[in-house]
């Protein structure tokens, strides 16, 4: 998920000044964006946040450092269904809905998140 300028800065403390692009994780929202001086990614999410798929990203370049995001369509009622027909978990088929058929564009998401890093809603 994206995050405030300032606390943006504080992430690549401690990694070498040649490090050009850090792979961030558990975010749920792929992404690649310029961050304080460096490239960040999130480089891969089943999550549907933004546009349905399994979102990746291809990291390299001839010029330096890349970040070139991929995506791969997939059969989302097979799989909401071999997450629900074997679970008895309660809230299951609520959470397959929201997190497997569903699709929650970025700026949704967004507006949940944002409070959670101390920026205000969009």
């Amino acid at each position: 998920m994206d995050s405030s300028p300032a606390r943006w800065a504080d992430v690549p403390v401690g990694v070498p000044s040649e490090v050009d692009t850090v792979v961030c994780g558990h975010t749920h929202m792929p992404f690649a964006r310029p961050a304080a001086g460096w490239w960040s990614t999130r480089a891969a999410s089943a999550w549907a946040y933004g546009s349905a798929g399994a979102h990746r990203a291809l990291l390299g370049g001839s010029t330096g450092a890349a970040v070139h995001p991929r995506r791969t369509l997939f059969d989302t009622e097979t799989t909401a269904q071999s997450i629900v027909d074997p679970n008895g978990y309660p809230g299951v088929v609520r959470w397959v809905d929201d997190s497997v058929r569903g699709t929650v564009s970025d700026v949704e998401a967004h507006v949940v998140f944002a409070p959670r890093d101390g920026r205000r809603q969009a």
